[in-house]
């Protein structure tokens, strides 16, 4: 596992803590916005949380600043997912970082980044993706990592255009209510509705 010349000396140092903490097989990629100014690394942990499936990660967004009210929250973003879609996952994971490093969209819990997941997964009955705590990871959610700082993971969970509405109208907690309730999986992009 090793991150281009490219990454900061932090990006390691936070894919070995992630490796740490979730197991796995783990590989890094770099990614490259189109201009070929920005890059972010990637790490993929097969076999995690269960075989055939695999959880990946930014490693190097928590260079870059995430404003929440007035304070900067340092994030990394993951989302857990089948082996057979890890390319289209890393693509999404890379794409919402660029939007947070280039665009200063903010990354928090209930925040969504509409229409994410059908750019990479076009028959996807959840087109939008919504930050939350790490829960399958809760060890994730502010891990102090030595020389680098408080790390925060969000993960990614898909919405369907009814629960995204319900979102706006009834907030993130019903939602989250809602989604508990209904024992939906968090990482099926195929998912009927909740709502």
């Amino acid at each position: 596992m090793a991150l281009t010349a490219k990454s900061s000396s932090s990006g390691p140092k936070v894919a070995k803590a992630a490796v740490g903490v979730l197991g796995g097989q783990p590989t890094v990629h770099q990614y490259l916005d189109r201009d070929e100014h920005h890059d972010v690394a990637v790490l993929t942990c097969r076999n995690v949380p269960h075989d055939g499936w695999l959880t990946c990660s930014t490693v190097t967004l928590h260079q870059f600043p995430n404003l929440l009210e007035d304070r900067d929250v340092r994030v990394e973003l993951m989302m857990v997912g089948r082996e057979a879609d890890g390319a289209s996952l890393e693509g999404l994971l890379s794409s919402a970082a660029f939007c947070v490093m280039k665009d200063q969209w903010l990354a928090a819990p209930g925040v969504v980044f509409p229409e994410f997941v059908a750019q990479f997964f076009e028959s996807s009955t959840t087109p939008h993706l919504m930050w939350a705590e790490p829960f399958p990871a809760r060890e994730l959610s502010g891990l102090e990592i030595p020389d680098v700082g408080t790390i925060h993971w969000l993960l990614g969970v898909p919405l369907s255009d009814a629960e995204c509405d319900y979102l706006d109208t009834e907030g993130f907690d019903a939602l989250e209510a809602k989604l508990e309730a209904a024992d939906a999986e968090y990482f099926d992009l195929w998912r009927p509705s909740v709502i």
